[in-house]
Formats: C-alpha cells, structure tokens, sequence
C-alpha cells in the first residue's frame, strides 16, 4: 500500500535501483497492483530498475509468463524435519468447537515433546480468547504461559509472544505468525485450518470477513514454523481427506476483493488506460464495472473514465 502511495507522489520511483515482492504467494491486492504497476514503469522510463518476487511456496509457471524475460532462481532452505500428522475422521465428526480440538491437540504434544514453545493458529481473536480459556483448564500456569498474538493488541503485547520467556509458551496467533514474523524455539505447531478472508459482499457493497479453509501453500507455510531451530511437529486440527479438496494456492485478493480504492490509486498515479493495465490475474468485468460505477456515483470519475 505504501509503494502504491508513493507511485502516486513519484511516478519514476526516483532513487530506487529495485524492488523485493516478498510472500508474494499471499496474493495480496496491493501487491499484484504494484507489481503490474513496477513493470508498466520497467518497460517505459525505467529499463533499469530491477524486480525480484519471492515466496517459499510460489507457483512459477504463470508468474514466469508474465514476468518475462526474467531468471528464476531457486534457493534450498535450512529447514529441520517436521512430523506431519491429521486427526481422524471420527474426531473432526464430533461437532467439537475447534478451540476444544486446539487445547486437548496442545496438551497431548505438549506431554509428548517436553521442549520448545507450541504455537496455535486460530482464525482471529474471538477464537484466541476461547483457545486461551481452554488451555487455561488444561495446562499449568506454573510450567506454561499462555499468550495470545494478533493485530489488535498493543505493541507490548505482541512483542511478549516474541520475547524470551523462562516458561514454555504456547502462542495462539492468527496468521500474522504464518509468514510475517518468526517466534524462537517453536517445536509444535497446532493448526486449526481456518482463516479471517476478506471477500466482497454485492449485497451489502462492501468487503466483509469470512471464516474459509486455508490453501496448501498457508497450510506448508504454517507447518515450516515448527522446523526453524530444531525438528518439530505439526498437528492439523482437519482430516487427510479434507486436505486433498482445498486449494493448492490462496484465492488472490484482487478476484474477491472490492475494486473501487485500487481502481482511484491507479489512475491517481498515472494509469489512463485501465482496460489495458496488465493485471496479473485479471478481475471479472462485472467487478470492474462495480467498481467504476461506485467511483462516478461518489463524483470521483467522470463519465468518460477520468478522475475528477
């Protein structure tokens, strides 16, 4: 979002030589616009400016068309062995509060692997808060500290789930601990499965929170953090079965997302041609259309395409 603003400020991104599009398997809006948007520049005003788009779990072969010419280069990470495992089919029947399935996966390995912190990713804080009071009737106080990590807390807060800690700590996040930090010493990974998806919501005209099934790539990247600093484990709170239906890769943000904002910022920053902007994945013209037709009614676009 950042780098957006500022092709809006600088449209040559004056005094930058390149630029890293990191977890670029998230498939974020912002960043499948900026990245059309860095190579729109690369092939005008500035051939010189490099651009490199990493993600441990990326899926090449289109990102390979669309780049090209580019070099793919392929680095093997240090990483230690984790032990994979599901829960059965009658367990995941039992109509169980996944909170419950989290605390008694977490006692039964914290009983197992006597060392290193256990972290538990829950789709967001109502279902932390519920993981906390189950493990709370569970686990010792005396030998464990339980900390709960997402984006509403203080900043103090967040860092305690980071910080050293004389207990083990078992950590539930949501997935903001999937790629975008790492926490020392974890060993076990409990994973409930589930995500907060922004999606937009045609009744309503807005971008509402839904709770779906992560992809594989979430799912190998969640498991990773158990194989850091040592060989670990990861528990998936939902059957083989199941994991075989999901999706390989993260549904992007720019297929199911509210158009209209990125739609403005693009032509704030010198798109005229929105028709011929080189999505990486195109969106629907039906979203299109929704989201130009929201901008003319707010006066922000003209009826012939331009800003205001």
């Amino acid at each position: 979002g950042i780098l957006l603003r500022r092709f809006i400020n600088d449209p040559e991104l004056r005094g930058i030589s390149g630029i890293v599009f990191d977890e670029f398997h998230e498939r974020s809006l912002h960043g499948d616009l900026t990245l059309a948007r860095a190579l729109m520049l690369q092939k005008s005003r500035r051939p010189d400016l490099k651009i490199v788009v990493m993600s441990a779990t990326l899926d090449t072969t289109a990102l390979e068309t669309y780049l090209s010419p580019c070099s793919i280069v392929r680095s093997e990470g240090r990483t230690h062995p984790v032990a994979l495992s599901h829960i059965d089919g009658r367990l995941a029947n039992t109509q169980a509060p996944v909170w419950e399935l989290a605390a008694k996966a977490v006692e039964d390995a914290a009983r197992d692997e006597p060392e290193g912190h256990i972290l538990v990713f829950m789709p967001g804080a109502f279902e932390i808060g519920r993981t906390i009071r189950a493990l709370g009737a569970r686990l010792s106080s005396h030998d464990f500290k339980l900390l709960p990590l997402h984006s509403e807390l203080s900043s103090r807060d967040q860092d305690e789930a980071i910080d050293p800690c004389s207990r083990r700590k078992v950590i539930i996040s949501t997935n903001v601990a999937e790629t975008s930090l790492t926490i020392d010493n974890v060993r076990i990974v409990v994973d409930s499965g589930q995500a907060r998806i922004a999606r937009y919501d045609p009744l309503r005209g807005l971008n509402t929170l839904w709770i779906e099934k992560i992809s594989h790539a979430s799912a190998k990247q969640r498991m990773g953090r158990a194989g850091r600093t040592a060989p670990g484990r990861c528990i998936r709170l939902w059957t083989e079965r199941d994991h075989g239906d999901r999706l390989e890769f993260d549904e992007p943000e720019a297929l199911r997302m509210d158009l209209a904002e990125s739609l403005l910022t693009l032509m704030a920053s010198g798109v005229d041609d929105l028709e011929g902007f080189e999505w990486f994945e195109r969106p629907s013209p039906e979203r299109m259309e929704e989201a130009r037709a929201l901008l003319r009614m707010l006066g922000a676009m003209d009826e012939d395409g331009k800003l205001t």
